[in-house]
């Protein structure tokens, strides 16, 4: 009889073989559909190899012949590391693989047999003897292993350095010039919420270096109003197309609580569904034009300040900084012009800003010396992240909240580190066969080949789908509970974790 082992090492190879070599083929039947596989060809051109020519695995060919500099910048820095370490991986596993087919394999197998160690499992260390002297093989391969990958990341970070210092000397061709000169401001205190007086606060911190500001609006009830109403609309589409369909004699119904809301899944009293989702709508449409209004109100108030270019030269070295500091300790941060606005609920300015200065040396100094540490300890700059990076949903979260959510993550993230081992376990015995079995009784009735493929695959594919669903899970949090507020930070939590 097959042991397990054997079992789940046979049928993994037949298994995810089929599956990868029908994979490819499909791949090489369709690849000429540039539109799904190699959409840079048409809207990145200069940023993409040439088209492969038609044959099969030709791609591999046109692949080969991309050098090193190129395919730098083709991908960016980010993308071209990542696919060097994939590399390093391959080098590492092949040169290991080679060594264990070839060296430790013979060794372990040509050691007396042990009948405790059928099929497969002869093949490794489990078949030595104790104090046995062929325990020197795997000795010898584990230290020349360590020290061969310990070698290639030594070169890998020797070469990381030349490629770091060319990009931050050059940039990306892609990211706009102006992101390198910008700043992205948190805890930006209320009587600095606009456009003007944050970019004239900055102006007289840096005179003649700041070239424009933008502080930045809170639309999260806008982008909810309009979800809400995008919801309500296919909602009440749908009834009508339900009730037509039916030549108006099945009427749609809708289940309302107590307080006039749909219920989720059952009970309630029923209405009928059309004119509730079409006064709903009509509700909605209103909230959204006061929501609008109160936006475009603020950017008007916006556009009535000082201008933009008039404020470089007005004020601007007529207080000095320690001056400002009095000043700005001396305000209170509740207050703009005497009218207390801490609670203010229409107020959709909010506590982030962006400042583009006209030197990388004032854009530096803002990020690394605190601003005002006496007065507002909490202001702080950092490097602004390309426009196409930024979750502009989360602009208005405030940065005291990201902190407290990310140590709220972190906590719950290193509690499970501490039990992963029992979660491993307990999905590894959730897949167990013989535990399934107790609930879905036709296993047992499987023939042994099927039991035993079975047997072999589905742990495999549990624990695949887990592991795939981690990122998920991680990136949800990032996003929508931490609010963090580019896409490279969330990936960063992603793969810290």
């Amino acid at each position: 009889m097959v042991d397990a082992a054997t079992s789940t090492i046979y049928s993994s190879l037949v298994i995810y073989g089929a599956i990868g070599i029908l994979l490819i083929l499909v791949f090489e039947r369709y690849r000429h559909q540039v539109e799904v596989y190699a959409p840079r060809i048409r809207t990145k051109p200069d940023r993409s190899p040439r088209t492969p020519k038609r044959g099969i695995f030709m791609w591999i060919r046109s692949i080969n012949e991309i050098s090193d500099d190129d395919l730098l910048a083709m991908v960016g820095v980010d993308a071209f590391m990542f696919l060097r370490y994939l590399r390093l991986m391959a080098k590492c596993g092949t040169a290991c693989g080679l060594v264990g087919l070839f060296l430790l394999c013979p060794v372990y197998s040509t050691a007396p047999f042990n009948d405790a160690n059928p099929g497969i499992r002869r093949f490794t260390m489990g078949n030595l003897k104790d104090q046995s002297d062929r325990l020197w093989a795997p000795f010898f391969m584990a230290w020349g292993y360590s020290i061969f990958l310990l070698y290639l990341l030594h070169e890998e970070y020797k070469f990381f350095v030349g490629v770091r210092q060319t990009y931050m000397g050059t940039g990306d061709k892609d990211v706009p010039a102006q992101t390198y000169y910008s700043v992205i401001v948190e805890n930006v205190p209320i009587e600095y919420q606009s456009t003007g007086k944050l970019r004239d606060f900055f102006t007289k911190l840096f005179p003649g270096q700041v070239h424009s500001a933008y502080s930045a609006l809170k639309l999260s009830k806008v982008e909810k109003a309009l979800k809400l109403r995008e919801a309500t609309k296919a909602r009440l589409e749908g009834c009508i197309a339900s009730y037509k369909g039916t030549d108006h004699k099945k009427i749609p119904e809708v289940s309302l609580k107590s307080n006039g809301k749909p219920v989720m899944c059952c009970g309630g009293k029923k209405a009928d569904a059309i004119p509730f989702f079409y006064q709903k709508l009509q509700d909605l449409n209103q909230e959204l034009v006061m929501l609008q209004e109160r936006v475009w109100r603020s950017v008007r108030e916006e556009s009535a300040e000082v201008p933009q270019d008039s404020v470089i030269e007005a004020d601007g070295a007529d207080k000095s900084g320690g001056e400002l500091v009095a000043e700005a300790a001396a305000t209170d941060a509740s207050k703009v012009n005497g009218e207390d606005v801490k609670d203010d609920p229409t107020r959709i300015l909010s506590t982030c800003g962006f400042v583009t200065f006209r030197t990388l040396q004032a854009a530096t100094i803002a990020c690394q010396t605190p601003i005002l540490s006496h007065a507002h300890p909490s202001m702080r700059c950092y490097r602004s992240p390309s426009p196409g990076d930024i979750l502009w949903s989360n602009l208005g979260v405030p940065i005291s909240w990201t902190r407290t959510a990310e140590t709220i993550t972190s906590v719950v993230l290193y509690a499970g580190l501490l039990f992963w081992g029992t979660i491993i376990a307990f999905i590894a015995a959730v897949s167990t066969l013989s535990n399934l079995a107790k609930y879905l009784t036709f296993i047992n009735s499987l023939d042994p080949v099927s039991y035993s493929v079975l047997a072999g695959i589905l742990p495999v594919v549990v624990l695949a789908v887990f592991l795939a669903l981690l990122p998920v899970i991680f990136a949800a949090i990032a996003t929508s509970f931490q609010g963090l507020k580019s896409h490279s930070a969330v990936q960063d939590m992603v793969y810290q974790w």
